[in-house]
């Protein structure tokens, strides 16, 4: 058995799940064998008899239709009855944008979707669900679920308007005041005599979009599950800052949400009198700090002539900057007071930050030090302002409260915000929250206590930290590799470079819950917040410790330096019911919501597992050589690595996948377009070839689970039979025609019914296991396989 590399990283090509009911073709021979031939004999000890078997036994006769002919059309056969054993959920119904017409769908993979939607909820509702041992990691587990429980209260209160037509002002002042008060508390804390720069630090830390941003130089926030490519080796320890002066409209005008939030009790400390002295602070700004990215050399030297730090960074050919850097220059633009760049990232990192710790720029074309300037000017305009006055924030820092505030702009009464978003760029990190205070909270929740919800999740319902999975995982890569070496149209060296890139590929698998002392080191900032008796726990108040919390993830793993032993706390989320594929760094990656039944269990028989979650692992190593990943080399490099004997060889088996499914039907009298399908329609067919290899090869090197069966099912449903049927089950859907037009006419996946029939005409075993003649609509003379 070849052993597998195994290794780490990210990004993301979705793999939808979905099918289609089948219309019935019958065969009365064939029909006959399946209805009439005794049930097994469920004593014996080779029936599976768990929970997760005996439901999944259920799922199989309940959405079968026995009575077709599998040869003629295996979607009727394996999907006949899924139309009417499956209602529509009203709960997942959408919203057409542009025909205002409500679509339902229900598929295989919805209902796993629905499951573990319950799940989630039930964590959330339920405090008793999930305990922890240690109090510390109970402390988040908790916040979480007042999260969630002040979120699903306030957006009820929001919505009582037809009852009370204050109670949207309410809630938004009651958000407000929460959110604002946990501010002023948190930089009272701090520091008794709060600095400019921890005061503007803590605003900082939030996250939210702010005049000033400090990110990470990964190139995406949202997909960076194993921060290990090199990308992430190379930036993962560099803070990108950016300035934000274009936020607002022209015309801007701040009276009406200045009225609003004077009348918010935590705002009393602020300068909101007078909103003209916010528009010509904010007319200040555009003014004297220019964006230009044509800032002539000789003007960038003559602004900092005489600054040692500025002339360093000349001579190192505009290289980022580190915190000493920024310190120096900020002496250099103003001597008697500079902005403190050691003091603010020691309140953005919540800790000592290093002198030398490296900091991007976020420039575009601009120069380095030009834009360096732009972010000095910017916070030195507001540090050698006066910060309080009269036990007032002064108007120049209550204008950077208010643009904080306003990042919020989704959460202010409906008029305000209609008001906002119509006239400005609003923030894209502060979630809207719909109508539906559970699903809208539940997913509010996990994106900002991710980790923590992930948590809990794995510890009520995946305990076995899918070492089973991984196992899988390695037996389809090396069926994979066996299929490759049986093939004679690919040379010696074009099968070397494939296996080498097939052993190469990194595997994130789960995602395995952080464990409690790491989760208590990223939060510790939170926890400590916690511990104290009385936080409140409105809504604005558990969204300002969340945004702490969500923050913190990231700013405390850049404050390590790049130490990427920190890298197993991940912006990817674990929850998500889907599978993906990064060619560009050769990477397969399964979330832990995909690792469910019906699609697996530990307890299946290997031939239902590898005929679910199987063929979702072989069709992700399949993106490895679509289309596009056929020409890109282990590394993810692009190039021709192929010889031209292998690659002319390709070329034939990708145009016979392309004019095959081009001549089936989306809808009656409507073709299929699979020119947008190909790579996903070739990764379908060699995933199937590989999950049955997988099969073929378990059952050779030990033949442990392939001879479990499933109670209650015909004994002429054989393992390998019923392999197929559960690959095609994946994509039973039921769907109006004019619905599936819309979900799926521009996908690039074909729609379920044609992946079913794709899969099983091109199989060169679908035929010999259920016995179709030569010619039968299931099994073409001419067959479209890679490997």
């Amino acid at each position: 058995m070849i052993k597998m590399v195994l290794s780490k990283m990210a990004l993301p090509h979705l793999l939808l799940l979905f099918a289609l009911l089948g219309t019935t073709g019958v065969s009365a021979d064939l029909a006959k064998n399946f209805t009439t031939t005794a049930l097994a004999d469920d004593t014996q000890p080779t029936a599976c008899q768990t929970p997760a078997c005996l439901a999944l036994a259920a799922q199989l006769t309940r959405h079968m239709n026995l009575s077709a002919d599998p040869c003629e059309d295996f979607n009727a056969f394996a999907c006949g009855n899924y139309a009417t054993s499956s209602l529509y959920d009203p709960g997942t119904v959408t919203w057409s944008e542009y025909t205002d017409e409500p679509s339902a769908m229900h598929s295989g993979v919805e209902s796993i979707r629905s499951q573990m939607d319950r799940r989630v909820f039930e964590l959330l509702y339920a405090r008793q669900r999930v305990k922890s041992s240690d109090p510390d990691v109970n402390l988040m587990y908790d916040l979480a679920r007042d999260l969630f429980s002040s979120c699903s209260i306030w957006v009820r209160r929001r919505g009582k308007l037809f009852k009370d037509p204050n109670s949207g002002l309410e809630a938004s002042k009651d958000f407000f005041d929460g959110l604002l008060a946990h501010l002023f508390d948190d930089i009272n804390r701090r520091e008794s005599n709060a600095s400019f720069e921890t005061a503007l630090a803590k605003m900082v830390r939030l996250g939210v979009w702010q005049l000033i941003e400090v990110g990470s130089a990964f190139s995406s926030p949202y997909f960076n599950p194993g921060g290990s490519s090199r990308a992430t080796e190379r930036n993962g320890s560099k803070v990108r800052l950016t300035v934000n002066l274009y936020r607002y409209s022209e015309d801007v005008s701040f009276n009406d949400y200045l009225k609003f939030f004077l009348t918010v009790p935590s705002a009393s400390v602020l300068s909101f009198q007078s909103a003209q002295i916010f528009s010509s602070i904010l007319d200040e700004l555009k003014a004297n700090f220019t964006l230009d990215e044509d800032v002539p050399e000789e003007e960038i030297k003559h602004r900092w002539a005489n600054c040692s730090v500025a002339e360093e960074i000349l001579e190192n050919g505009g290289m980022d900057v580190t915190v000493s850097h920024l310190d120096g220059l900020s002496k250099c633009a103003s001597p008697k007071d500079p902005f403190s760049w050691s003091s603010f990232f020691y309140g953005v990192l919540d800790g000592s930050v290093s002198p030398e710790t490296p900091i991007q720029i976020r420039a575009g074309r601009m120069s380095v030090l030009a834009y360096a300037g732009n972010v000095i000017d910017t916070v030195t305009y507001f540090k050698t302002r006066t910060f309080i006055v009269d036990s007032q924030y002064s108007p120049h820092f209550s204008f950077l409260v208010l643009n904080w505030l306003l990042s919020f702009a989704k959460y202010l009464p409906a008029d305000l915000r209609v008001k906002w978003l119509s006239q400005h760029r609003a923030s894209s990190d502060v979630m809207e929250l719909n109508e539906d205070p559970i699903s809208s909270c539940m997913q509010l929740t996990k994106v900002m206590l991710g980790p923590v919800v992930e948590r809990m999740y794995q510890q009520a319902y995946h305990s076995e930290y899918f070492d089973d999975v991984r196992s899988l995982v390695e037996l389809v890569q090396n069926a994979t590799i066996e299929n490759v070496l049986k093939q004679e149209w690919i040379t010696q060296n074009a099968k070397d470079s494939i296996v080498d890139k097939v052993l190469a590929m990194r595997q994130e698998i789960g995602f395995n819950a952080v464990p409690a002392d790491q989760l208590k080191e990223f939060y510790a900032s939170t926890i400590r917040s916690l511990r104290v008796s009385n936080n409140s726990k409105t809504f604005g108040a558990t969204v300002a410790l969340s945004l702490c919390a969500h923050a913190g993830r990231l700013n405390n793993l850049l404050s390590r330096g790049g130490d990427n032993s920190a890298s197993f706390f991940r912006l990817f989320s674990g929850l998500i019911v889907n599978a993906f594929s990064r060619t560009t760094s050769n990477q397969i990656i399964f979330p832990m919501g995909i690792l469910a039944p019906f699609l697996y269990h530990r307890s299946y028989p290997d031939h239902f597992n590898l005929g679910g979650i199987g063929v979702v692992i072989g069709h992700e190593i399949g993106h490895g050589f679509d289309k596009l990943g056929h020409r890109l080399n282990k590394q993810g490099a692009r190039g021709h690595f192929w010889d031209n004997v292998t690659e002319a060889g390709y070329v034939e088996r990708m145009r016979c996948v392309s004019e095959r499914y081009s001549g089936y039907e989306f809808l009656p009298g409507i073709p299929h377009n699979s020119k947008l399908t190909l790579s996903n329609d070739i990764s379908d067919l060699m995933g199937i070839q590989s999950a049955f290899a997988a099969m073929q090869m378990r059952r050779r090197l030990n033949g442990d689970r392939t001879s479990l069966r499933l109670p209650n099912l015909p004994v002429s449903l054989t393992p390998d039979r019923l392999f197929f049927v559960q690959a095609a089950q994946a994509y039973c859907t039921k769907a109006e025609p004019e619905v599936l037009l819309r979900k799926f006419r521009t996908s690039r996946h074909s729609p379920p019914h044609i992946r079913i029939r794709g899969m099983m005409e091109n199989s060169l075993d679908f035929a010999r296991v259920f016995q179709c003649r030569p010619n039968q609509p299931m099994n073409p003379s001419k067959k479209c396989v890679f490997w």
